[in-house]
């Protein structure tokens, strides 16, 4: 299983939300939807800035263009994974 989340970490080692939405293709495409899940940081207790879900959906929007892809990731691999299906 490969666990997709917080990029906003990496921006501070110069890694691009381009350079992660190039790698999480990769790894989508290596893993596929049915192998990855995506997680959060919430409730971003030590974050030095606001953090907003607006902004972290956006980007996952691009990062996971395909919307059947998308609900695979965020619903149906995490269900199965869970055992809540």
């Amino acid at each position: 299983m490969v666990f997709g989340s917080s990029a906003y970490i990496f921006e501070g080692f110069g890694v691009t939300t381009a350079r992660f939405a190039h790698d999480y293709q990769i790894l989508l495409e290596t893993f596929t939807p049915n192998r990855c899940v995506w997680g959060s940081d919430w409730p971003f207790l030590r974050m030095p800035m606001r953090m907003d879900y607006g902004p972290v959906l956006t980007n996952l929007e691009r990062w996971i263009a395909d919307p059947s892809d998308r609900r695979q990731v965020l619903w149906d691999t995490p269900a199965r994974l869970f055992g809540f299906t």
